[in-house]
């Protein structure tokens, strides 16, 4: 009924979905308890995801509390400045908060999309090409959603992309 135990020797790491994901009983990448093909190294994993899971509520409850003294700051703000410069130096200052609120806002829906992949099972695993992440990266960057080969990969085709006319040709003439 269910895969074989690996051998020793063999890929104890494989994502390759059991027999159980195969017949719906349970989802690719989760670790399905009913399945002998899931080893201990896997189980290490887990683990590993559980400590990202905390780090990632962590973070949101850090924003969340920022972002609540910002409000508030905001709300408490009801100075009027009769020199120019004081009134340009506090805009220019509310400015800034507004900005880092809205990185806040970003960084919080990336927090929720990777705790939501942690639900599914998914967490970890690359959009594009379906491999793991890496812990090295996700401990860098917890809500990583590519692996470092295509994360370059993209970078360096946005880096093309802004390249006009491919002026990088101009600068290298033969």
């Amino acid at each position: 009924m269910h895969p074989p135990s690996p051998r020793k020797g063999e890929g104890t790491t494989s994502r390759r979905p059991c027999k159980n994901f195969m017949d719906g009983a349970c989802r690719p990448h989760a670790l399905c308890p009913a399945c002998l093909f899931f080893t201990k190294e896997i189980a290490m994993e887990q683990h590993q995801v559980m400590k990202f899971t905390e780090m990632l509520k962590q973070m949101m409850r850090d924003i969340l509390a920022k972002s609540n003294v910002t409000i508030h700051s905001l709300a408490q703000e009801t100075a009027c400045h009769a020199d120019l410069a004081d009134r340009a130096a506090h805009e220019s200052d509310r400015n800034m908060m507004l900005i880092m609120s809205q990185r806040d806002r970003v960084l919080l829906e990336e927090i929720r999309n990777a705790l939501e992949r942690v639900d599914l099972g998914e967490y970890g695993i690359c959009f594009e090409c379906g491999e793991d992440i890496g812990v090295a990266r996700l401990a860098a960057q917890p809500t990583a959603t590519l692996c470092v080969h295509c994360k370059s990969a993209l970078e360096n085709e946005r880096m093309h992309m802004s390249t006009p006319y491919g002026a990088s040709e101009y600068l290298f003439d033969k």
